[in-house]
């Protein structure tokens, strides 16, 4: 061990045989446990209390009660006034509308006829099914086909007349 620890150890045990042997004194309990009456005034009965050589025991006096002005001080501070109230900052006005994405991918494009009469048709791949559209047709009662070309199809979301335009990827 080191001579710290040692010394540590020492002024424990020297602590602990102390309050040991100050436990085992027999002391007056009576004197500490028992009540003082005092007849005199305060200051008058600690300096009496002090020049004596045994303590003084009776019983004593209930506090007197203590006057409203004095507890006044005691008392909680009243509340802030309330802050006056701020403008409130205008709204931002709310985004504009987007149409939701289209579940489907263009896959591919055809050329049905020759000439004036040539209709371009576009297919579609979705999660759950293929579409051949041409322009005019309505896909799921939102998006009606406005445009079959090579870049892609343009279509306008229904509920908000909102345009759309899926481009051509070819799948690997």
């Amino acid at each position: 061990m080191k001579p710290r620890q040692l010394a540590l150890g020492g002024a424990l045990a020297t602590t602990l045989a102390a309050t040991a042997w100050v436990a085992t004194q027999p002391g007056d309990e009576a004197a500490v446990v028992a009540p003082v009456r005092r007849a005199a005034p305060v200051a008058a009965a600690a300096s009496a209390a002090l020049t004596a050589s045994a303590p003084v025991v009776g019983t004593r006096e209930a506090w007197a009660e203590v006057p409203p002005e004095q507890l006044a001080a005691w008392q909680p501070p009243p509340p802030p006034p309330p802050l006056p109230a701020a403008a409130p900052a205008p709204a931002a006005p709310p985004p504009p509308p987007t149409a939701p994405p289209l579940p489907y991918q263009m896959i591919g494009r055809v050329v049905e006829g020759e000439g004036a009469a040539a209709v371009e048709v576009g297919l579609l791949a979705g999660p759950n099914r293929a579409l051949s559209v041409k322009r005019g047709d309505v896909i799921d009662g939102q998006w009606r086909v406005e445009q079959v070309s090579t870049q892609g199809i343009s279509l306008t979301w229904l509920p908000a007349k909102l345009p759309q335009n899926i481009a051509f990827r070819p799948i690997p």
